[in-house]
């Protein structure tokens, strides 16, 4: 089948911001993909919206109210358990898991704004080529199958 990535933030959109929300993360996807990540994450498949800021507790729900956005516009017919969440809070992890969803806790991306930029490796955390290289080797392994990414 298919694979699709789709992007679930609590990053709202502000007004007065320079970027955030959908604009800001599209911004990384594009200096991630050399300007083209419309090519490989279009719109409607990012949710970016804060609980709190439409008194929702996210403590209570996590993403799973993006989710459920992204699963109705993107891929309406997917099974829960098909749908993978990848995110540095466990309890995000945890309420995904609770309403079906699958979900893999990844370590976040380190802090290095004190760093300077000539000092600076490749990130590391959050949900980068590591992440998904394990959750494909675990995956291969659980099914019997093996996977490959090119």
């Amino acid at each position: 089948g298919r694979c699709r990535v789709c992007i679930a933030t609590f990053a709202d959109t502000e007004v007065d911001a320079f970027a955030s929300g959908a604009g800001l993360v599209r911004r990384y996807l594009d200096a991630a993909f050399d300007g083209e990540s419309e090519k490989f994450i279009p719109d409607a498949q990012i949710e970016a919206w804060n609980p709190e800021n439409r008194n929702i507790n996210a403590k209570r729900v996590g993403k799973n109210m993006h989710l459920d956005a992204l699963r109705q516009r993107v891929a309406a017919q997917t099974r829960r358990r098909d749908i993978v969440l990848f995110d540095d809070s466990l309890e995000n992890v945890s309420e995904a898991i609770a309403k079906g969803d699958s979900a893999v806790h990844v370590e976040p991306t380190k802090d290095d704004d004190d760093v300077p930029d000539s000092a600076k490796g490749p990130r590391e955390g959050g949900f980068c080529r590591a992440a998904w290289m394990q959750f494909l080797a675990d995956e291969g392994a659980r099914a019997g199958k093996s996977c490959m990414l090119m």
